[in-house]
């Protein structure tokens, strides 16, 4: 990919089974099924109301056996920018992608900077191309706010916009993939184009999460995802654009206006709530961290891994490739893989840039 599209971290190549099979044999006929361990006790339940008579019908059972679907795919897309010029000249062509993957996903994400300013023709340029990928996957996409969605970046201007018509929860529950979504809004109270989460925003989605548990108890046992704009570990790029080649000769980098104040404040809440994995977007690079985190809990200390997986811009903003990450997640066997795909901008294709696999962890 390049300078612009390094990833940090180590490429994890550790295997992690989808299910152990159960091998369920029985009849003349010899036949056999394979199924995971939350489904071998109902095929046996069936075997065993046909047993003692014609194996045939044991047979059958084992026939008609098809193992329940549990691997779920999740679309993350990020930073579009809808209003910068030349973003439309890509449209078509990552719509044309999205096309042929989206019907193939479980949901879609888009974490932030949805359009370039806030703006009612930037908006709904943004709005029709939501509507269009719920449409392909069935389910409305989940979206949160970036510092270009309700910040002008003119002298003079104020922060106002289109916010409030985004339609966007703090809590997003998924039965059917076995997620719940923990979505941030990390613009509104930083100043720039930094980011901050304050203890309020972790309070009230801690509050809607814990009202939620007490009717909905198994919402423990999903995979936690939070949805933020701005990168909780901070990096830096190479030094490409003027903007950065100008701050560079004054001793600066752009890091310093587009940081997370408070990142580390941040993982560490994540990690004692649980919430092992983070996407995220804002500074236009794809990015993979797996980080262990130790904290107080009671008189000891506790040890667990928080991954963050950044999109980068899914429509090359900046002369960035365009790109957009794919999770796969598996609620039997608690892993999931991460999958970055990118295109340099010139139409050359969306190839596999990256890809992890991962597990939940709490010790």
């Amino acid at each position: 990919m390049g300078s612009r599209g390094v990833l940090d971290g180590q490429i994890i190549r550790d295997y992690y089974p989808l299910f152990r099979p159960v091998n369920l044999r029985r009849g003349k006929a010899g036949r056999a099924a394979f199924a995971s361990l939350n489904d071998a006790y109902r095929l046996y339940q069936q075997c065993y109301e046909v047993f003692g008579r014609d194996p045939r019908e044991i047979d059958a059972v084992l026939r008609s056996y098809r193992p329940r679907r549990t691997h779920q795919s999740l679309l993350h897309l990020s930073d579009l920018h809808f209003g910068v010029p030349g973003v439309s000249d890509k449209e078509a062509y990552l719509s044309a992608r999205l096309h042929e993957i989206a019907p193939t996903m479980s949901r879609v994400v888009i974490t932030g900077d949805l359009f370039n300013n806030p703006k009612r023709e930037e908006a709904t340029a943004f709005h029709n191309f939501r509507v269009s990928l719920s449409r392909l996957t069935g389910k409305n996409t989940i979206v949160i706010s970036g510092n270009h969605d309700q910040k002008w970046y003119e002298v003079g201007k104020s922060k106002l916009g289109e916010l409030a018509n985004l339609e966007w929860s703090k809590l997003v529950i998924d039965d059917e993939m076995q997620c719940v979504f923990f979505c941030f809004d990390s613009s509104r109270d930083a100043d720039l184009s930094r980011g901050k989460v304050t203890t309020k925003q972790m309070v009230d989605v801690a509050t809607l999460f814990e009202t939620t548990a007490v009717t909905q108890p198994d919402v423990r046992k999903y995979l936690h995802v939070a949805l933020i704009h701005h990168h909780p570990f901070s990096f830096e790029t190479s030094q490409e654009s003027w903007l950065q080649q100008l701050l560079s000769k004054f001793g600066l980098t752009d890091e310093y206006f587009l940081r997370m104040e408070n990142g580390d404040e941040f993982v560490t809440w994540r990690a004692k709530r649980g919430i092992p994995l983070v996407l995220h977007g804002h500074k236009h690079v794809q990015r993979h961290v797996k980080k262990g985190v130790t904290y107080q809990e009671g008189r000891g200390k506790l040890r667990r891994d928080v991954i963050s997986v950044g999109c980068g811009t899914s429509l090359d903003v900046e002369d960035y490739p365009l790109s957009y990450n794919v999770l796969g997640w598996d609620p039997v066997s608690k892993c999931w893989s991460t999958e970055v795909f990118a295109d340099s901008g010139d139409g050359s294709g969306f190839t596999q840039q990256y890809v992890a696999l991962n597990t939940i962890s709490d010790s």
